[in-house]
């Protein structure tokens, strides 16, 4: 038990900046959807009566790297960094998806 209350301020600070980080990441990805769409609605119409022309190829190929296939360096990147401090690292994880899947 005097082990737990040693990590207890690392793993409630890890926790609660985990809600918070997941909070502002829900909040922030659902402005950033809403406003992608709004941009793809308007260029449609802008493409249907003929005001522009959208070589989607293009745009598909330009978009091909991010990620990509290779997330390995990603996922590594993360592990290491989420391994370094392992306690805070859980606990951070744990608030981050309780906050965005609520």
């Amino acid at each position: 038990m005097p082990e737990l209350s040693r990590l207890l301020p690392t793993l409630t600070l890890g926790f609660v900046l985990g809600l918070a980080a997941g909070y502002v990441v829900k909040v922030v990805g659902r402005i950033a959807l809403l406003l992608i769409g709004v941009v793809f609605i308007g260029v449609q119409v802008m493409a249907a009566n003929h005001m522009v022309s959208v070589d989607w190829g293009r745009v598909q190929h330009a978009a091909d790297p991010y990620p990509g296939n290779n997330l390995r360096p990603w996922l590594e990147a993360a592990w290491k960094t989420l391994g370094s401090n392992l306690p805070f690292g859980g606990s951070f994880a744990a608030g981050f998806l309780l906050s965005v899947r609520r």
